[in-house]
């Protein structure tokens, strides 16, 4: 084999070698990235289960919301109060066609006497074809 064949040859394999530890990297750092988003929806999951049991009051709400700097609106006509984070993750561990862009909702409904009904914890991803 020529030298100039055996330098093409050196150059290939230095390049693939390249890659695919690039690659691996890149992929270990998008499941940190995912795990870490799952870790906080489920962590606000928590907090509403364990803050906002049904009956709280409405101010038991707006204090859980400001506590967990989670953005308050509040629906007087559907008595509902809702708050979305956008954050990011890796939502090519979900889709291929997903962003890293993420939101986390959180949606507490209240009945007529203003005390805690229902609510909602959901993480997703953002920007999916």
């Amino acid at each position: 084999m020529s030298t100039k064949k055996k330098a093409l040859l050196m150059i290939l394999v230095t390049a693939l070698f390249s890659f695919g530890i690039t690659g691996y990297h890149r992929h270990e750092s998008c499941k940190e990235r995912s795990n870490a988003f799952n870790i906080r929806v489920d962590s606000i999951r928590q907090a509403v289960e364990n803050s906002l049991p049904r009956g709280a009051a409405k101010d038991d709400v707006v204090r859980f919301f400001a506590a967990n700097k989670i953005p308050l609106d509040f629906d007087q006509d559907r008595n509902e109060a809702t708050g979305t984070l956008y954050t990011t993750g890796c939502g090519k561990t979900v889709d291929w066609s997903c962003s890293d862009s993420a939101l986390i909702g959180v949606k507490v409904q209240l009945d007529s006497a203003e005390r805690v009904e229902s609510k909602t914890v959901i993480g997703m991803y953002t920007n999916c074809l």
